[in-house]
């Protein structure tokens, strides 16, 4: 596996296809709306949050790719178009700590406690996989697990037993 390094810039929306910016609209609406989203929708949301801390070194790497690929396919069920859309998504557009935020903000109404402590658990799977932990990264996290009302200690903890997975 090669480790691609590619400096990431904030994708145009035309590049990414269109039911992706379907998605991304209705993710930048408040948090009440996502009763809105359908279940897919929904895992996808999720799977947006996987994707968004790939470029958040700014680099973009294979290993991070099959990460994100391996938990939005095992732990959500995303495959396919979707999942390709998701990787598109990875490797093209940078968020911002606004952008992180407001996506985040939909989770809790998604998913319970436990859930939302495993995704940040995964979240750092993806940044401890290439073997470096980028400030860029942990701020992305922590921003992350704070919106997801994930205590610090309980990030903490699945930051240690995610660098035992990885």
């Amino acid at each position: 596996m090669s480790k691609l390094d590619v400096n990431v810039v904030s994708a145009d929306r035309a590049t990414l296809p269109a039911n992706l910016l379907v998605l991304l609209n209705k993710l930048s609406q408040p948090a009440r709306d996502v009763r809105q989203l359908r279940p897919e929708e929904r895992r996808l949301a999720i799977a947006v949050l996987l994707a968004s801390l790939v470029p958040a070194d700014h680099r973009v790497r294979d290993v991070e790719i099959d990460r994100l690929h391996h938990l939005a396919t095992q732990h959500y069920k995303v495959t396919g178009l979707s999942l390709s859309n998701i990787e598109v998504l990875a490797k093209q557009r940078a968020f911002s700590a606004v952008e992180l935020k407001t996506i985040a903000a939909h989770v809790p109404e998604i998913l319970n406690i436990e859930d939302r402590c495993s995704l940040v658990g995964l979240l750092w799977e993806i940044a401890l996989c290439d073997k470096e932990l980028h400030t860029l990264e942990e701020e992305a996290i922590y921003t992350i697990a704070d919106q997801l009302d994930v205590p610090r200690k309980r990030t903490i903890e699945q930051q240690a037993r995610a660098a035992q997975r990885v």
